[in-house]
């Protein structure tokens, strides 16, 4: 961890595990995601970096529109 502040948001959202993927203090993941094969993880990842920026950019995320309205 670089940072008290890091430490902190590991603390929040994981329960020890790692990789701990936290975004915009939003959503979150523990583990690697490899379960769902390569391609998979790189959509979702990308779905939910869309769903934080709203959409931008829209050439990378009109691609993955369909997973992104699956995240509440």
């Amino acid at each position: 961890m670089d940072s008290d502040e890091d430490m902190d948001v590991f603390s929040k959202y994981s329960t020890g595990g790692i990789p701990t993927l936290v975004f915009g203090c939003k959503y979150y993941r523990v583990g690697a995601g490899t379960q769902s094969g390569e391609e998979q993880e790189t959509k979702d990842l990308t779905a939910l970096i869309c769903k934080l920026t709203g959409s931008q950019p829209v050439d990378v995320c009109e691609q993955v529109q369909d997973l992104i309205q699956e995240i509440k």
